[in-house]
């Protein structure tokens, strides 16, 4: 179709778009690929490489060859196409065997004593019809063309993007250095921490200086009725210190309170630390996920058009239906439409974790192999016990509360040093006169007392207090509450790791099955020996085996991921290399 211009090309699309609701996808001839994950281990759990793919063949029932699920690696923000083996289709009626020996063909008269299924000659003249004049809903030339033009659109309007490889230890240090979380709450630590030192400076004298000069001209009254005119210029430098001093310590806990707030902006620091870390960790596996999804759709795809391919060949020789090939087309749009929304899965998690990285969103991260493996960070063997006394000393969220406490307490100290009166030292020198030279010195010092006690009739200070006392009963009652939602987060996240790891082996194991399961079941309908609904049935049951190893996988990953925040010890060393039990033998600290 001749290139058109945006306005044009929309228009049309937009007519193709109307008529074109069933769209029908165009894919080159695949072999089917009956794929099983290496079964490796990373520290102790299944590992599930994904290679490139290649082109299966059936083996013989009495050697079966052990099988790979391969996958592309990412390129430019998608998943790579494997390359494509052909399935050529037979010029005349051929029987396939087992083995993938292709015999010469048979007579139709023969192949019943090879349990050849036919259409038999009987068949019934509605049922030719209905096969040689098939109803369509739609044009599926128009449907095709509409396609086409999409995809003209679609590749007009995409902005070329910048790769940007990636792996864990290379996303975790782009947030420490970038993410605007972390970056918010440093300069809120910052800020916590100068107003500790001004609260320690208010506990230093006062020191001003000033200068005045003024001219007066005009007439004044002197002796008796006299008046005279004047001109008077007066100088008045002075220089004050003054020191207010607090004999309850008043000043000193303000300052005491502000440093604990200053720690506990620290810590807070800290959790958001943690949590970006972890938020970061978990979306890059999904990110692994979505780009093995992508992996394994296609590779389902393979096998669909593997199915569609041979039920096209069996209908040329006569021995297949179309039915079936109706229902393996129809089982392809499905895996299709899976293609589609996998790798549109893939690019928005790839935003998410862009937002979090704090990167352009036209940059596209590619990591540098599709790989789902399970990565232990904290032994399953360790003690729940130990974990909930590592979380309950270590986790930050707790720190942070603890920190808030400290300095209402002292906030209430202050409020109690208010009953004694506060005094006020000053002193100051100054000169007069009508010029610099000419200034007459003088001097002043003195002190007064200030008392408090009695502001609001007496009762503001009582309410203070009471104020104070009431707000750390409220922060127990919160630290309380978090300690019991840290101390559920330790143990569920040890539960789902737990059962993560099992599940592990169960997809696993569930997956060899389904593997055989349709690699048998293909091989018999080749050789006419089953029908086409187990294929489609079978493949379909591989396609669900091969996500639920993937979920299982990165399930455990994040699982042991929120162990980590839960206990308090996310860092970047701990994520990538994972801790030892001997951390988890200290004894919590009593509170």
């Amino acid at each position: 179709m001749p290139f058109l211009a945006p306005s044009s090309r929309a228009a049309l699309l937009f007519s193709f778009l109307t008529l074109s609701v069933q769209p029908q996808f165009a894919w080159s001839q695949l072999s089917p690929s009956m794929a099983a994950p290496n079964a490796g281990s990373v520290m102790g759990v299944p590992t599930m490489q994904s290679t490139p793919t290649a082109a299966p063949s059936l083996p013989a029932p009495s050697s079966p060859a052990p099988s790979t699920l391969q996958a592309a690696p990412l390129q430019g923000g998608q998943m790579a196409q494997p390359a494509p083996a052909g399935l050529t289709t037979p010029a005349s009626p051929t029987i396939y065997s087992l083995d993938g020996v292709q015999p010469d063909p048979l007579p139709a008269e023969k192949a019943a004593d090879r349990n050849i299924k036919q259409i038999p000659s009987e068949t019934s003249e509605d049922v030719r019809l209905l096969e040689q004049q098939p109803v369509h809903l739609f044009d599926r030339e128009k449907l095709a063309e509409g396609r086409s033009l999409l995809n003209q659109v679609l590749t007009a309007s995409v902005v070329k993007v910048q790769e940007y490889p990636v792996d864990l230890p290379v996303i975790l240090k782009l947030v420490e250095a970038q993410n605007l979380f972390l970056q918010d709450f440093t300069v809120n630590a910052k800020i916590q921490n100068n107003l500790f030192y001004r609260t320690v400076s208010s506990l230093l004298p006062d020191v001003q200086g000033t200068y005045n000069q003024s001219r007066f001209q005009g007439v004044i009254q002197i002796f008796g009725n006299q008046t005279t005119q004047i001109y008077q210029t007066r100088i008045v430098p002075q220089a004050t210190a003054t020191w207010t001093i607090n004999p309850g310590g008043r000043d000193v806990f303000i300052a005491l309170a502000a440093k604990q707030r200053a720690r506990s902006a620290k810590y807070l620091l800290e959790q958001t630390a943690q949590d970006q870390l972890t938020q970061a960790t978990i979306e890059y596996y999904e990110l692994l996920a979505a780009g093995v999804r992508v992996a394994n759709v296609k590779a389902n795809i393979q096998e669909v058009q593997g199915q569609v391919d041979l039920n096209d060949a069996r209908l040329k020789a006569g021995i297949g239906t179309k039915l079936d090939v109706e229902r393996a087309r129809a089982l392809l749009i499905e895996r299709e439409l899976e293609l589609i929304a996998a790798e549109n899965n893939l690019a928005k998690t790839q935003q998410i974790l862009l937002s979090r990285l704090n990167l352009d969103p036209e940059v596209a991260l590619i990591p540098p192999q599709v790989k789902a493996e399970a990565r232990i960070l904290i032994p399953l063997d360790v003690d729940t016990q130990q974990l909930v006394n590592k979380a309950v000393a270590n986790n930050p969220s707790l720190k942070v509360i603890q920190q808030e406490i400290r300095a209402i307490g002292y906030e209430g100290k202050a409020v109690l040093a208010d009953l004694v009166p506060t005094v006020t030292l000053q002193t100051y020198i100054n000169g007069t006169g009508p010029q610099i030279d000419q200034l007459g010195l003088g001097r002043f010092g003195g002190f007064a007392i200030q008392s408090n006690i009695f502001n609001g009739l007496g009762t503001a200070l009582p309410l203070d207090y009471r104020t104070r006392r009431l707000q750390v009963a409220q922060q127990k009652i919160r630290l309380a509450e978090q300690v019991r939602t840290v101390q559920t987060d330790v143990i569920n996240s040890f539960l789902d790791s737990r059962a993560g790891a099992k599940s592990i082996f169960a997809a696993q194991e569930q997956l060899d099955v389904a593997e055989e399961a349709y690699r048998l079941s293909f091989g018999r309908f080749k050789a006419g020996l089953n029908i086409n609904v187990d294929v489609l049935n079978s493949q379909t049951a591989l396609a669900l085996a091969r996500v639920r190893v993937v979920r299982a996988i990165f399930d455990f990953n994040e699982a042991q991921v929120r162990l980590l925040k839960a206990v308090g010890e996310v860092s970047s060393p701990n994520i990538l290399n994972g801790m030892k039990a001997d951390a988890f033998t200290q004894k919590s600290p009593s509170r």
